[in-house]
């Protein structure tokens, strides 16, 4: 039986917090304060309602007096994946002793209080997933300086990044994605030696990426993908952010070269760059490390012909958990399709569409056991379509849509149980119709 919804608001649940106000000495009168207070702010959240089998929320909240007292008790001011909303009383700002505030998942609403910077013992600050509107509170970065975690992260949150976030100099991670954010970078940022994940993604921030951020040597992911950045990535990224595992940078106006240093990078997982304006080659070391999961590059101005260019796929088959390959709308990616792609045997995205890549499909394409979708739509593919395809059990999408693709569908194709699009309009197959023994589409 599923808890019934809440209908208090949290502007009135957080208002108790300041019921309780004893004349002891400190510290202990802090602590006795914020016992009472987070006592008070159970009872108004519960109340008397009855939740039935799943048993009373926050039943840790008691003031038996256990080991650990109040700090121990179960989700302490983690109120997060709940159903509260309303705006957050500045008076929160009262708990002085708290650490940890996470609110995540539920729909509060209005502006982040400026006064939560008197909650200077914090260390961990979740609000993401909310209602917030307003600006980020530049306090938060004056005074919060213990902070470890600040995270935003899918608000309607405006206004600019505050520079004096630049002094948290204990901050590991810093998450202001999907929050309508504008202006530059501030490059400050590049000073928190601290900072591990650097999540700026899909606002509307403009001009460079600062240099200062290249000195961020622990930094494991940069993510600043959706934005209207104009610049080229420094050709020493691999060198100088020798840790990051995870690179995202698509969807923004990168001009310039792929750097040859990202495949000095040992533990990179997930490199996603498309949706720029790149040229060139891609460097033909690219995933001689090993570690790639991700290679996005989809939708630039890459090059590669039968001479050269394609070289990198053959580094690719060192990366023994490698499942995506994403490298279409290239139109400068010309030349026979590269034989050694069959040698991708973990890879389950492969997308070579429309790119001027031509010549047939390998029987070996059959090596690639795990694929689950393939697509070289819109490109000069000619030849037959391999019987081998039939011993793909995984495929699920197949585009082969205008391409020079010629002879007959392969009847066993219809054995593919989880194929559910075969899209091959526009070519010059003739023959049968294949018979499906699953759920699938020809197009």
């Amino acid at each position: 039986m599923a808890p019934p919804p809440r209908s208090v608001t949290v502007v009135s649940l957080l208002l108790l917090l300041l019921s309780a106000t004893m004349s002891v000495p400190a510290p202990v009168a802090a602590e006795a304060d914020d016992e009472a207070a987070l006592l008070a702010f159970k009872a108004a959240a519960i109340g008397g309602v009855s939740y039935g089998d799943t048993g009373t929320p926050l039943a840790s909240w008691n003031s038996s007096g256990g080991a650990g007292g109040f700090c121990s008790w179960e989700g302490a001011l983690n109120l997060s994946s709940n159903a509260f909303s309303g705006d957050i009383p500045a008076s929160l700002g009262r708990l002085r002793r708290l650490q940890i505030l996470d609110l995540s998942y539920n729909t509060f609403s209005g502006e982040i209080p400026a006064n939560l910077s008197s909650c200077t013992s914090l260390l961990l600050m979740r609000l993401r997933f909310n209602q917030f509107r307003g600006h980020v509170p530049s306090e938060l970065g004056d005074k919060l300086v213990n902070l470890v975690v600040l995270s935003l992260w899918n608000n309607s949150l405006t206004g600019t990044i505050p520079a004096s976030l630049a002094n948290l100099s204990s901050l590991n991670i810093l998450s202001l994605g999907l929050i309508q954010l504008h202006g530059t970078i501030p490059p400050g940022l590049g000073g928190i030696q601290t900072l591990l994940h650097l999540d700026l993604n899909n606002n509307n921030l403009s001009g460079k990426l600062p240099k200062s951020l290249y000195n961020l040597s622990s930094l494991e992911r940069l993510q600043v993908q959706g934005n209207m950045i104009q610049d080229k990535i420094s050709a020493s990224i691999g060198n100088r952010l020798s840790r990051l595992q995870i690179l995202e940078l698509y969807a923004n106006q990168f001009t310039g070269p792929i750097p040859v240093s990202l495949s000095n990078l040992t533990a990179l997982q997930i490199l996603d760059l498309s949706e720029n304006m790149l040229s060139g080659y891609v460097p033909r070391e690219m995933g001689r490390s090993g570690s790639l999961q991700s290679l996005l590059l989809e939708n630039n101005m890459l090059e590669a012909d039968d001479k050269e260019g394609w070289e990198f796929i053959t580094a690719l088959s060192n990366c023994t958990e490698f499942t995506e390959f994403e490298i279409g709308v290239n139109a400068g990616l010309t030349g026979q399709l590269p034989s050694s792609i069959v040698n991708l045997t973990s890879v389950e995205f492969l997308r070579f569409d429309q790119s001027g890549i031509s010549g047939s499909i390998p029987s070996a394409i059959s090596n690639l056991l795990n694929l689950e979708v393939l697509g070289m739509s819109n490109t000069f593919i000619s030849g037959v379509i391999p019987e081998s395809i039939i011993k793909m059990a995984n495929l699920g999408v197949i585009d082969f849509f205008n391409t020079e693709l010629s002879g007959t569908i392969p009847l066993a194709i219809g054995n593919l149980t989880r194929l559910y699009i075969l899209n091959a309009h526009h070519c010059n197959l003739g023959g049968p119709i294949p018979a499906s023994k699953g759920r699938w589409q020809i197009c």
